[in-house]
């Protein structure tokens, strides 16, 4: 007896790459998964990329050759659900601006460490103690709320620099200050290592959102990486999946500049995303195409 052949109904665009393989399958719509909008953060704050390290710090140079890429990217790598921790979610939204221990790249990049430590009511009150000018349990506690009320604003919509986060779900936030609390050796932090479940939709819409879009508009041609029409055009999301195919992607983010060529933008290397995270946000790009943001 022949087996049914499921059919999966997909949101395809016009002229997309694919990679000899069977094209990615439509995660269930969400409410709090979108797509990508608008200009990159480097523009939107009238930046080039030459002139910051916003988005770049992870690694810059150039690998001579990708880890082992599948030859055929397999679609049914990706997980009908995926467990991230604390850990993770800062990786995904937050490492390629402040590193692995979350110390930026002062002046231009801040440490999230010290922000995160003056939230804890006890390691304030130390820090008062250890200046001579120690402050009653009360006052600690209060003036650790401000830090956090503070902080999480600062998740949700920005700073001078740093790039809103938005598509952060409360329990997101949640388990990202308790890992930067981790980071910062906040004694009370517990529980960053608590999984929360994704779907592909959603892990890639953190590493979109919260890593590329630093530097790569949403849709239209793309924006040169320095001042003067250097020729380093750094092109939008939309034109990535409608040109190279998820294997190019893969093996892009884990060699950066694919040319020693000084006319070729400087594309930073992001050992720490694996091939299924990147397939992820390969998928949420085709599933849910960039845009320019509307015409006010």
């Amino acid at each position: 007896m022949t087996k049914p052949i499921a059919i999966l109904c997909l949101v395809v665009m016009p002229g997309a790459v694919w990679a000899q393989n069977p094209s990615p399958r439509a995660t269930a719509d969400t409410a709090d998964v979108t797509p990508a909008v608008g200009p990159s953060w480097l523009l939107r704050r009238g930046l080039f990329m030459a002139e910051a390290s916003l988005g770049r710090i992870g690694d810059m140079g150039h690998a001579e050759s990708a880890p082992a890429a599948a030859a055929n990217w397999p679609w049914s790598a990706l997980q009908d659900r995926w467990l991230l921790n604390g850990g993770d979610l800062y990786r995904l939204n937050c490492r390629s601006c402040h590193n692995a221990e979350g110390t930026g790249l002062p002046p231009e990049i801040n440490s999230v460490l010290d922000p995160v430590r003056a939230a804890s009511a006890p390691l304030l009150q130390r820090r008062m103690e250890e200046r001579g000018r120690p402050i009653d349990a009360k006052t600690a506690r209060e003036l650790a709320g401000q830090a956090e009320a503070n902080l999480r604003k600062r998740l949700h919509d920005g700073g001078e620099k740093m790039p809103a986060l938005p598509h952060l779900r409360a329990s997101e936030v949640e388990a990202i200050l308790a890992y930067l609390g981790h980071l910062a050796g906040v004694p009370e932090t517990q529980r960053w290592e608590a999984r929360i479940a994704l779907t592909d939709a959603q892990v890639g819409q953190h590493i979109v959102k919260g890593t590329c879009q630093i530097c790569h508009d949403a849709a239209g041609s793309g924006n040169y990486a320095g001042r003067g029409a250097s020729g380093k055009l750094i092109p939008s999301l939309l034109t990535i999946v409608e040109t190279r195919s998820v294997l190019d992607v893969i093996r892009k983010v884990h060699t950066g500049s694919a040319s020693r060529d000084p006319a070729r933008g400087e594309m930073p290397l992001f050992p720490y995303l694996n091939d299924q995270e990147i397939g992820a946000a390969y998928a949420y790009l085709v599933t849910r195409p960039p845009r320019a943001e509307p015409v006010q």
